[in-house]
């Protein structure tokens, strides 16, 4: 069974599609339905995200709630109201166990991760071993295994929102998608996520280490020593030659403010970052009420421009020109 082999035996069984629809993105949780797992966060974009995207998104929530849980009851109430109004786009049956998980992860376009905290995290890692790319909240394990995926790089192996709030998880639903509707994009995508699974080998030597702890003694690896003395000798090499070098070149920080709502995603991007958008958060101050961010520069001409909520804005503090493309863009002149 490959990928479409799955997405086809999920559509039929899950979201009552009788044929093989490849233009429908479909976003997966599986997971005990707890507090910490985010689940809440999930049913409350499904039925904006479904419309927004004319029906070619679709949600599975596989696994159970605990019985008596009052959040768990909560979550089963949303999945009942979102399976009778989007039969074909949402499935859930939080009162039951879901067996298909290596189906799900084969199939699925996106693992849905929204976790409040996640101290290690292993979903990701057996939708990674598929090829399945992740949209996490960045937490423990999540934020550790998970990168943005970018553009203009190609690299990246899934999507994350660093508020939970409902607004930051839609947008990074919107990333995916996105990517999701260029193939050639999504193909490397899903390269970048099975290349992130985890060696089962390190987890061996884990387990190893665990066993040896428990009967009081030290488990010694003795290639990953060499190979850290190694790379301690390659990193004091590189440190020399990046010392040598910033005092060859001076930097200078520059302050980037912009003025905007406390609930605003603001990024800056510019020629010093080859455009990235999502490199240069902006972080708000309350007191100030605008956003800011200091970037070290080097001398020399730099282009950039302010990303809010999606949309590019000139940061009028500054000067501006027309770059070559003939876009208005900021424009900032460090001398030596």
């Amino acid at each position: 069974m490959d990928h479409l082999d799955a997405k086809r035996f999920l559509q039929e069984k899950y979201l009552n599609t009788a044929e093989l629809d490849r233009d429908v993105c479909i976003f997966s949780f599986v997971g005990r339905i707890t507090e910490q797992k985010g689940v809440d966060l999930i049913c409350s974009v499904v039925e904006e995200m479904i419309i927004k995207s004319d029906y070619k998104i679709a949600f599975i929530v596989g696994g159970p709630a605990e019985k008596g849980d009052p959040h768990g009851e909560m979550v089963i109430s949303a999945c009942e109201y979102l399976i009778n109004k989007f039969p074909k786009n949402f499935y859930a049956n939080p009162r039951a166990f879901f067996f298909d998980v290596p189906v799900l992860a084969l199939g699925s376009n996106y693992c849905l991760m929204p976790s409040r905290f996640e101290p290690g995290g292993i979903v990701q890692h057996e939708f990674f071993i598929a090829s399945t790319p992740a949209v996490v909240f960045a937490t423990g394990g999540l934020k550790d295994s998970v990168t943005e995926y970018n553009y203009s790089t190609g690299e990246g192996n899934g999507f994350e929102f660093i508020v939970y709030e409902r607004e930051d998880f839609i947008m990074a639903i919107d990333r995916a998608f996105k990517v999701f509707q260029n193939k050639e994009a999504y193909r490397r995508l899903r390269k970048n996520a099975f290349k992130s699974a985890i060696d089962v080998a390190n987890v061996s030597k884990e387990w190893c280490s665990e066993v040896y702890k428990l009967r009081g003694k030290v488990f010694v690896d003795k290639l990953k020593i060499i190979e850290e003395i190694e790379e301690d000798k390659e990193h004091a090499k590189a440190s020399d030659e990046e010392t040598k070098s910033a005092k060859a070149l001076k930097y200078s920080e520059v302050d980037i403010k912009y003025y905007g709502k406390a609930t605003d995603q603001v990024y800056v991007a510019g020629s010093f970052n080859g455009w990235n958008e999502h490199e240069h958060r902006m972080s708000y101050n309350h007191l100030t009420k605008e956003f800011h961010c200091s970037i070290k520069l080097s001398p020399g001409t730099h282009h950039f421009k302010i990303k809010v909520n999606g949309k590019w804005r000139l940061d009028h503090n500054k000067k501006t020109t027309t770059d070559k493309n003939g876009e208005e863009v900021n424009i900032l002149v460090l001398k030596d």
